[in-house]
């Protein structure tokens, strides 16, 4: 097997601070050469899963009650990292945009891997044969992945089962 250290430049990606944190052989003393640098596929599945542990942790409040409470400058700390759950919600014309909004929302402030200028947040028309069935609703969410040197689109599909307000991440690439 090649050296991963001494692949091109643009399979050298360094994982996300979550993931040097995680330490995924705990009796090794030291760090192997090849587990400091990422593949762009393990980049882009990293990625998937960090979406998907944003979108289902829900905020303690909704981001209005919070200012309505004097907590203004909470709504932007980690101490609201998520989504508002939509576990026993209905689908309306409303609710759809409220949720299209949030998931951006949340990308924007906690997914630093997501150029904000390309994000591309829509509901897909519940009609659509794309979607998925019963109190499902998805998003597909596009933009650039940030990879040094070259930016990588991303097309994502992420459906939330309204009755559980569980979210499923998927790459549709």
């Amino acid at each position: 097997m090649a050296d991963p250290l001494r692949r091109s430049l643009q399979d050298k990606l360094f994982p996300c601070l979550l993931n040097r944190l995680t330490d995924d052989y705990p009796k090794a003393k030291r760090e192997r050469r090849e587990h400091r640098i990422q593949t762009l596929r393990q980049y882009r599945e990293a990625f998937l899963t960090d979406i998907a542990f944003l979108l289902n942790s829900a905020l303690p409040m909704p981001p209005k009650a919070m200012a309505a409470a004097g907590l203004a400058q909470t709504e932007c700390s980690v101490l609201c990292y998520g989504v508002e759950s939509s576990s026993g919600t209905w689908i309306s014309s409303d609710r759809l945009e409220l949720v299209s909004a949030d998931v951006r929302r949340a990308l924007v402030r906690f997914e630093p891997r997501l150029n904000p200028r390309t994000l591309d947040v829509r509901v897909l028309d519940q009609s659509s044969p794309d979607t998925e069935t019963g109190s499902m609703v998805s998003v597909d969410i596009r933009g650039e992945l940030w990879a040094e040197p070259l930016t990588e689109q991303m097309l994502v599909r992420a459906s939330v089962d309204l009755d559980t307000g569980h979210w499923r991440v998927r790459s549709m690439r």
